[in-house]
């Protein structure tokens, strides 16, 4: 029997392949940084909107960033939108890590969405929150 470099006990009937001990400092450090966002176009159009059968015509961005429907507040009250109230906000981080200070306690009801010039529909429950000078902001990619 023998010890290993580490000093446990070995079998020298056992035949394995071990690397060589070695004697290593602290590592290099890493470097905490943050990069920063780049920011592309995204795709801007219009959408309609149907509330209470009325069709609204809405300004919507295609954000590859975004994992939300987002529908402007404003744009909310303007047309009257149904709304719940969550009892815990959520926490809606913008471009560059921008939280909302009123995203994410209000959601929309579902609300038919029409995008495309083929008329494709879909049902969305939307955040009420401030979307810019977008009426809605839809998730892309």
């Amino acid at each position: 029997m023998s010890r290993n470099c580490a000093g446990a006990v070995t079998n020298p009937k056992v035949t394995t392949m071990k690397r060589a001990c070695e004697t290593r400092g602290p590592g290099p450090k890493r470097i905490k940084y943050k990069p920063n966002p780049q920011q592309y176009e995204c795709p801007e159009g219009n959408a309609i909107l149907v509330i209470s059968d009325k069709r609204h015509k809405i300004r919507v961005v295609l954000d590859s960033g975004s994992n939300i429907f987002l529908l402007n507040q404003n744009t909310a009250r303007t047309l009257k939108v149904s709304y719940k109230i969550r009892e815990k906000p959520l926490k809606i981080t913008a471009f560059k890590g921008q939280v909302s200070s009123r995203g994410g306690k209000y959601n929309s009801h579902l609300i038919q969405l029409e995008i495309g010039t083929n008329g494709h529909t879909t049902m969305v429950s939307c955040k009420i929150a401030d979307a810019g000078k977008y009426d809605m902001i839809i998730p892309f990619g």
